[in-house]
């Protein structure tokens, strides 16, 4: 496989960000002004040696469409990330006594907050479904008998549902307190 080939693929891997149409675009432009270098004479190592890497042809072109900005943004929120859990590994891994009882009540902390949203979420969706059992109890005194069905229906749901959530709650006050124990 030429030089010319290998430059052109790995100019296309770096335009990986752009739209199928603007990426064909341009590495047809830049195959084109290959071609009438190579048609002008010039070996394929100085056309590519004068053309740069595909990397900073990359970087220009982006810069050029605007593209560049969006990802940058993208590895900064990559390396922030990084860093929390780099942050949060070190803690954890700590072979003192403190090191470790910090790890688990960060642990603590965070499967708190996933039982407290989802418990909090499942005891709403049982709110609303016995407000509306409730809601479709006084109705039914005046349509038919099908809606005694739907608020019995509703009713358990929301029995079920609620239960679940005090179930969830009750599963994370057991885990914390497993979690932060004395050693």
């Amino acid at each position: 496989m030429s030089h010319k080939m290998n430059w052109i693929e790995a100019l296309e891997k770096e335009l990986r960000l752009l739209s199928e149409e603007d990426r064909s675009d341009i590495i047809l432009n830049y195959q084109e002004q290959i071609k009438a270098m190579l048609n002008e004479g010039k070996s394929e190592d100085e056309i590519l040696q004068r053309l740069g890497s595909p990397k900073e042809v990359a970087k220009e072109v982006k810069l050029a469409l605007g593209i560049e900005h969006q990802e940058n943004l993208f590895e900064k929120i990559e390396q922030g990330a990084n860093e929390a859990l780099n942050f949060f590994a070190d803690v954890v891994s700590r072979q003192d006594c403190e090191g470790k009882r910090m790890g688990e009540k960060l642990i603590y902390l965070a499967l708190w907050g996933v039982f407290f949203v989802v418990g909090f979420g499942v005891m709403g969706v049982a709110f609303g479904l016995t407000i509306g059992g409730i809601v479709l109890f006084f109705v039914s005194f005046l349509f038919s008998q099908v809606t005694w069905s739907i608020f019995f229906l509703l009713f358990s749901l929301s029995i079920l549902i609620f239960n679940s959530g005090l179930a969830l709650f009750y599963g994370l006050y057991r885990m914390g307190r497993f979690l932060i124990r004395p050693f």
